[in-house]
């Protein structure tokens, strides 16, 4: 039965998005991953002012960013390029790996060298929902510390309600008996490693680099609902919420009075779509107008 709902939403997503302009291409290329590729959505000017890269949460629908809030239209008005990248398989399985990296880097490269974008004037902002928030982040540290391969003009990242510590998440959804995201969260690790040290490996906050703190010329935004009662409200603690690494992430990066970065605290503004339903954990927390200010 929750195959048949996944699949006629997946459905409405994409009549919903043919109608507006037809859905956006799928790009690929022989040097990318098996299965990967990035969606487009291109301003009608003739010299776009950036790129923002809109990496869905894990499992969402490959056009969820399009049509959760009205930020990726927003963005196309103001001639920035919207890029979703799909680091997998339809999106289906966990990508924050160093090759998952390394792959989000030449997609980043392919986009620039097609779209003629100048990689040293125009801006890259850089972020996702979820797991996807997290995935960008990820990437700017490997980036960082040039273990990833191009040369990008990051000059924002952008998080919304990422979980930054992986083994947190994956004890929260223990207790959840979440099987269905465990599954996905144990799928690309082998069993020469515990399970925790893999996931601590690949998390954000957990993770000590040589540029942890590196927030200094780039900017960095993570935006958290903490609505408790409603996490209550559908079995969850305060310690399974988000905001809990995001805070613990941002005391740790404003140890560097330098760092540029805000931890964004939202209220009422999370709903999803189709139906507008009440749920923090959405694109929808993103104040569409202050963060257009925030990226120029």
């Amino acid at each position: 039965m929750k195959k048949i709902i996944l699949l006629a939403f997946v459905l409405l997503i994409h009549l919903k998005v043919s109608a507006q302009d037809g859905p956006p291409p799928k790009i690929a290329n022989a040097s990318f991953k098996k299965g990967t590729y990035y969606l487009l959505k291109k301003p009608s000017v003739a010299h776009a002012s950036g790129v923002v890269v809109m990496l869905p949460g894990l499992t969402d629908a490959i056009y969820s960013p399009l049509f959760q809030s009205a930020l990726a239209d927003s963005l196309i008005k103001k001639g920035y390029i919207v890029m979703i990248p799909i680091l997998t398989d339809d999106n289906m399985h966990l990508a924050i790996s160093d090759d998952d990296m390394k792959n989000l880097g030449l997609m980043l490269s392919d986009l620039i060298t097609k779209q003629f974008v100048n990689r040293r004037s125009s801006p890259i902002i850089l972020g996702g929902m979820s797991v996807g928030g997290t995935t960008a982040i990820r990437f700017y540290q490997r980036y960082k510390e040039k273990r990833v391969e191009g040369n990008f003009n990051i000059t924002c990242v952008y998080a919304v309600d990422p979980p930054l510590d992986l083994e947190r998440l994956y004890n929260s959804l223990e207790k959840m008996h979440d099987v269905a995201m465990l599954t996905v969260l144990k799928e690309p690790y082998s069993n020469t490693k515990s399970l925790n040290e893999q996931l601590k490996a690949c998390s954000p906050l957990s993770y000590v680099g040589t540029t942890t703190a590196a927030f200094d010329y780039t900017k960095l935004r993570m935006y958290c609902e903490p609505d408790i009662q409603w996490y209550l409200n559908h079995k969850m603690e305060v310690t399974d919420m988000n905001v809990v690494d995001c805070s613990a992430y941002y005391r740790q990066l404003k140890q560097n009075q330098a760092n540029k970065v805000e931890l964004i605290l939202t209220n009422d503004r999370g709903y999803r779509q189709p139906g507008n339903i009440r749920h923090p954990h959405s694109w929808s927390i993103i104040d569409v107008g202050d963060f257009l200010k925030w990226i120029e």
